[in-house]
């Protein structure tokens, strides 16, 4: 019976529905199915996910689930990624964050609203190689970026020249106080195109929670999978560019109920 019920289960026949046919309870399924010898096939699928994107819970697993076309409950996915012991470990920090600084700080509330602008440095060969990643905050898409191993306040601004003439400019442009950021033409450019230049709070990155966590899962699912010492640069730009395109229109969003960034903020422009 339990290779019945693995059968119907590949072709997303519900448990309800399978237990109302048998005139089963759903707790008899489940057992059934958790003594057979009989592999699930969606064990195959959470695995191959967990194992290609290891930073990814199984809620994310589940958003890929059904970019796939596999139309699951949640509650099966994280009992078989439970039972697979695919679980993340958690990372516990005992720092507590006050947000009464950042009160001022301007919250997005439509695509094009805030964009936020922050660099991203990896030692490469004793020389930093940095990158500029500009972020909708609201869609969560990454409007540009720029990768070398120095980028000047006029890279800054011919950067984010271009994308504003792709995407047209946002309200409010965030960033830290680096040197680049406060270089005169660029803040000159946003004046004259009425964009008000948002600072952070001197030495509190974690005002700005969207550049911040992105900058986390950037590291994680990307700058630490890979040894730089042993890349050339042309390589090092190739992964990292592919990652970043990965992110953009593939990558479920938990801010963004689970969409990819390109398609939300299509639809929501």
């Amino acid at each position: 019976m339990s290779e019945i019920f693995f059968h119907l289960i590949s072709y997303h026949v519900p448990i309800s529905r399978i237990s109302k046919d048998f005139q089963l309870s759903r707790s008899t399924v489940y057992r059934i199915l958790s003594s057979s010898s009989v592999r699930d096939p969606l064990e195959d699928e959470i695995t191959s996910i967990a194992q290609s994107y290891p930073s990814f819970g199984y809620r994310r697993i589940h958003a890929m689930l059904k970019k796939k076309g596999i139309h699951v409950n949640h509650k099966k996915v994280y009992r078989i990624y439970t039972n697979l012991n695919l679980q993340r470990p958690v990372n516990t920090s005992r720092k507590i964050h006050l947000n009464h600084s950042s009160n001022h700080l301007t919250q997005p509330l439509f695509a094009g609203h805030v964009w936020s602008a922050d660099f991203i440095e990896r030692m490469v060969r004793g020389k930093k190689f940095r990158i500029l990643i500009i972020i909708d905050d609201y869609t969560k898409r990454i409007m540009a970026y720029h990768m070398a191993f120095s980028i000047p306040g006029q890279k800054v601004l011919d950067v984010f020249d271009n994308s504003i003439t792709i995407y047209s400019r946002p309200r409010v442009f965030r960033t830290d106080n680096g040197p680049e950021f406060r270089y005169n033409p660029l803040n000159l450019f946003l004046e004259n195109g009425r964009i008000k230049h948002e600072f952070i709070d001197v030495g509190k990155p974690y005002q700005n929670p969207f550049s911040e966590g992105f900058n986390s899962r950037f590291s994680d699912e990307c700058l630490k999978r890979y040894d730089f010492s042993l890349m050339s640069v042309e390589e090092i730009k190739s992964v990292i560019t592919e990652w970043l395109e990965w992110y953009n229109y593939q990558r479920p969003h938990s801010a963004i109920n689970y969409e990819v960034p390109v398609k939300y903020h299509i639809r929501a422009c």
